[in-house]
């Protein structure tokens, strides 16, 4: 199968502006440097992150080492590659020191911090084992997974088989996040091939430490009705009904999942009554990538943007924007904004880039020119606002915690209403959107309480937070 592309939204110089690396499978990969004036540079040579030699999968960022910098996980055909960032806009490949050169087929992985030590470990989904396709390409063996355990000292160990998360399914979407609202990351993880035969979805949850000090992940797939046998694509994470825990949204071929939290534990599929299952595209069926839920006009309801494209050929399928109404439903609007983009879409990321308040879109066309989405704040037609919606943005920094504040959840109440986010996860593909967190606010002029509960287990609470900013919260005592 021909997977891949994908990107990411992060400072890497941090000047305050979002810069964008992107993976191309015909390679070379590419960082583009924000200039704060609307354009971009390709510093990739000069940064030395164009990774030449491998073929390229996915990507995923964070400051792993806790110095101030966002570094760069790069997924191959081959051994991954990480670049730690030198904090002088350059960057050094510290893979084999720090243990992590998967040569596995990766194509998906996720930095959080399951054991909250301060340190973020990694997880890596991988998927076909090339080696034992048989001539028919229907019959194969898929590779496992890895979870490397951060060490604190610049380096790894995969402790992944050790405590039962190595999976056995070729993954394509990988996330930590915390399902159960305990204050530990969990682990989702998305395999294609379930039609086939192959593992389904899986979904490991936290039981933390037992009487000899090792980590438990217990398998809840079933409990859980999470484990649903799809060629699973791309996960996106989000409170999209506002009731205060996280949903999630599966993308696949021929329908896509969105499984609505029901608070205790269990999910409850309801893409077809929210409008979400996908539509056939023309006479072939849908194929979906990447996913995000985000709030694209800043009126306090997540929307959710899918990315989707044949696997081979010239084909084109246009892509979704989700339209939340507010009423548990949405409605497709992405031709109606200009977001469609007929192609072989992969990965999606979102960031504000621009600073303006709303969330800006790239998306990653497999052989195709990438695409990068300025916000310009249209509503559709009959939910017009007769004002701009408010906004806040939050960035974290992390003191007991990781310095990402990776896995934080934030809750934010203003006008009546709650939302809540977790900085950090979901698995749009082989991407990953920007560490900064948006609320759109509607026509709140204040936000009444910010509430985050750091990974460390710290809650930190802000009132009366002034709107139309950014700000950055520093963990305290």
């Amino acid at each position: 199968m021909e997977t891949g592309g994908g990107a990411a939204f992060l400072d890497y110089d941090g000047d305050g502006n979002l810069d964008i690396y992107v993976v191309d499978v015909g390679g070379p990969n590419v960082l583009f440097r924000n200039n704060g004036d609307g354009t971009f540079s390709d510093v990739t040579e000069q940064a030395g992150v164009a990774d030449a030699g491998h073929i390229s999968r996915g990507v995923a960022c964070a400051d792993y080492d806790n110095d101030g910098d966002e570094d760069l996980y790069v997924l191959n055909e081959g051994p991954n590659v990480l670049f730690r960032n030198n904090g002088d806009g350059t960057f050094s490949d510290v893979t084999e020191q720090a243990g992590v050169a998967d040569a596995s087929r990766s194509q998906s992985a996720a930095f959080g911090d399951y054991d909250a030590d301060g340190f973020l470990d990694l997880y890596v989904g991988n998927y076909i084992d090339m080696s034992t396709l048989s001539e028919d390409r229907l019959n194969f063996a898929c590779q496992p997974n890895r979870l490397y355990h951060n060490n604190g000292d610049g380096t790894f160990t995969d402790v992944g088989a050790e405590l039962g998360v190595a999976d056995s399914g070729c993954a394509l979407a990988v996330t930590f996040t915390d399902y159960d609202g305990d204050g530990d990351l969990d682990l989702l993880v998305g395999n294609d091939f379930g039609p086939w035969g192959y593992p389904p979805n899986v979904l490991f949850r936290n039981d933390g430490p037992g009487s000899d000090g090792r980590w438990i992940f217990t398998d809840v797939s079933q409990a859980a009705g999470i484990d649903g046998r799809l060629y699973s694509m791309g996960i996106a994470v989000g409170d999209y009904d506002n009731d205060g825990d996280l949903d999630y949204y599966v993308t696949s071929i021929g329908r896509n999942v969105l499984y609505r939290n029901n608070g205790d534990g269990t999910f409850t599929d309801v893409a077809r009554e929210t409008g979400t299952r996908a539509p056939r595209a023309g006479d072939v069926p849908r194929i979906s990538w990447g996913a995000e839920f985000f709030d694209y006009d800043n009126d306090g309801d997540m929307d959710l943007y899918v990315a989707s494209g044949p696997v081979t050929g010239d084909e084109k399928q246009a892509n979704l924007l989700f339209f939340n109404r507010g009423d548990g439903t949405f409605m497709d609007i992405a031709a109606e904004v200009g977001v469609d983009d007929s192609g072989s879409g992969r990965g999606t990321i979102i960031g504000d880039y621009d600073g303006d308040g709303d969330v800006d879109l790239y998306l990653v066309n497999y052989g195709q020119r990438a695409v990068l989405y300025r916000n310009e704040y249209y509503r559709p037609e009959g939910h017009r606002a007769s004002t701009m919606n408010n906004w806040l943005e939050v960035k974290l920094r992390g003191t007991t915690s990781n310095r990402d504040g990776i896995g934080a959840r934030l809750r934010l109440v203003a006008g009546g209403r709650s939302q809540i986010r977790e900085v950090g996860t979901g698995s749009p593909h082989a991407s990953r959107s920007s560490a900064i967190v948006h609320f759109g606010l509607g026509p709140a002029e204040v936000v009444d309480r910010l509430e985050i509960r750091w990974p460390s287990g710290r809650v930190q609470s802000m009132r009366d937070v002034p709107v139309n900013r950014r700000i950055t919260v520093i963990e305290g005592p």
